[in-house]
């Protein structure tokens, strides 16, 4: 009987990690093929977001937590935690683990989201979100957004969203 080399193994424990993580989709999830949507509209951080603010001395980085408010394409909310680096220029870089909960037209579920964002000196944000799966009707779900806004005194950030999801056909 051959054996798993160790290299054999990394790959299915890698594997493994991504089909738990919802990274990519089992076999037949998207056998029947995928649509693409194209969703854009507004979004908006409600007062009270980052509340839990808090600064890490010994890593020197800033976490916090909060809601989005999505229209448009997507209707729904989520829940997001960011992890930000605020450099001595004004600049601040992050990385945030988002979780949507809403409709794409008649589609209903949950989307997951990693993502890297940038706010510049003068509180101009940029988010590049990518799609790393979901559930409900969006399970299998890949693609990519980009949240343009303003970040406003007590974190209440406004702005649009616009990008491309590949679901499942139906």
């Amino acid at each position: 009987m051959p054996t798993l080399r160790a290299s054999s193994i990394r790959i299915i424990g890698f594997v493994a990690v991504l089909l738990a993580l919802g990274a990519i989709a089992p076999a037949g999830v998207m056998a029947r093929g995928q649509k693409t949507l194209t969703v854009q509209g507004p979004f908006s951080d409600p007062a009270g977001t980052c509340a839990d603010l808090q600064y890490h001395q010994d890593t020197g980085l800033v976490t916090c937590s909060g809601t989005t408010d999505l229209q448009g394409g997507l209707v729904g909310g989520t829940n997001w935690a960011i992890t930000l680096a605020i450099t001595s220029t004004g600049y601040q870089y992050g990385t945030v683990s988002e979780v949507f909960e809403g409709q794409a037209g008649k589609r209903k579920g949950k989307l997951r989201f990693l993502e890297t964002l940038t706010i510049d000196p003068q509180a101009n944000m940029v988010i590049e979100a990518d799609v790393i799966g979901g559930s409900g009707d969006f399970k299998g779900a890949t693609g990519h957004l980009t949240f343009q806004g303003v970040q406003q005194p007590q974190f209440v950030v406004t702005g649009t969203y616009s990008g491309k999801l590949k679901v499942p056909k139906r």
